[in-house]
């Protein structure tokens, strides 16, 4: 009977720190990969658009690490599968968008887009993913510890048995 209260103590603690770590908005990890160097960023799934023009739209103010340097800058996100930064101009091959919704509040869609970039002259892949919140990662080490707990209690229940 104690180990079951332990194990609803464990629960209950767990889900209380998921519930109670600070909300962070779910992001998304940008990697443009297959030229040189390798680029990756971080943007929110639905990002502050810093202004809006002429069919695209601006985000200032991102960390991107480019070939291991880091730097801040903005990049520019066009319709029809091409965006830009200060680094490069890619074309995105025929996919329409790597986001949904209206230019002034957009969401990214995650998957993978092949790519050219016309500044270096190479095929790049651009490898959209999500980047898992606190509070999933809280639940995630909650439930790996209680398994590992209730492995070992029955290791217990097992030797008293015997003996």
């Amino acid at each position: 009977m104690k180990l079951r209260g332990v194990m609803v103590a464990t629960i209950v603690a767990g889900a209380l720190t998921a519930i109670s770590t600070t909300a962070v908005e779910a992001a998304d990890l940008f990697t443009l990969t297959g030229g040189d160097p390798t680029t990756t960023f971080v943007l929110p799934a639905n990002p502050t658009v810093n202004y809006v023009y002429d069919g695209a739209f601006y985000i200032q103010n991102i960390t991107v690490t480019i070939g291991g340097v880091t730097t801040m800058e903005g990049i520019t996100f066009l319709e029809y599968g091409i965006f830009e930064d200060d680094y490069g101009l890619y074309d995105l091959d025929g996919v329409t968008n790597v986001y949904s919704g209206p230019l002034s509040n957009p969401t990214f869609v995650l998957g993978s887009y092949p790519g050219f970039n016309f500044i270096t002259g190479q095929y790049d892949t651009l490898t959209i993913t999500a980047v898992p919140e606190p509070g999933t990662w809280a639940l995630f080490l909650t439930g790996f510890g209680l398994l590992g707990f209730m492995m070992r209690g029955s290791r217990w229940k097992r030797a008293a048995a015997v003996a």
